[in-house]
């Protein structure tokens, strides 16, 4: 059995590993850096597939910076997540969020949505007009569906 860091000497590795950073034109997709060390970091890993099947989008091109404090931020910045979650929802709420996550399609970059779905988050009237939107949505699905009764949620 490959040691994890023997992993990452795989010619498999290395290959899709020369694929992402062309891909990403040999810059750090963070801060631009062309000549520091470039990693390719996985922002996901998907379990039990070894690490040359991962899907390209599930990698990225960091400086070897970057790679660093994007580790170091990534604990604290779930760490917030969790916490900021179980204030308000439980753990089926929870769920039901990271579901919606998960099968997200970005229409824009990342910062953009992350930064329009705070503004909607914390904007009592965006969040009121959603929550209209989201049971209008829900008596027209229904209805569509021969149901009468929308179900609570």
């Amino acid at each position: 059995m490959k040691t994890d860091k023997n992993k990452y000497q795989d010619p498999r590795w290395q290959k899709l590993r020369l694929q992402i950073l062309d891909r990403d034109h040999w810059g750090c997709q963070s801060c631009g850096e062309e000549e520091k060390p470039l990693h390719v970091h996985h922002k996901y890993y998907v379990a039990g597939k070894p690490l040359w099947e991962s899907p390209p989008e599930s990698l990225i091109t960091l400086c070897a910076d970057c790679h660093e404090k994007e580790a170091e931020k990534l604990l604290k910045a779930m760490e917030h997540l969790t916490s900021a979650a179980r204030k308000n929802f439980l753990s089926f709420d929870i769920e039901v969020i990271a579901s919606g996550l998960d099968t997200l399609t970005l229409r824009h970059l990342p910062e953009v949505v992350a930064s329009a779905y705070r503004w909607a988050l914390t904007d009592p009237d965006i969040q009121l007009k959603l929550i209209d939107m989201y049971f209008k949505y829900l008596h027209k699905k229904h209805k569509k569906d021969g149901k009468n009764k929308i179900p609570k949620t």
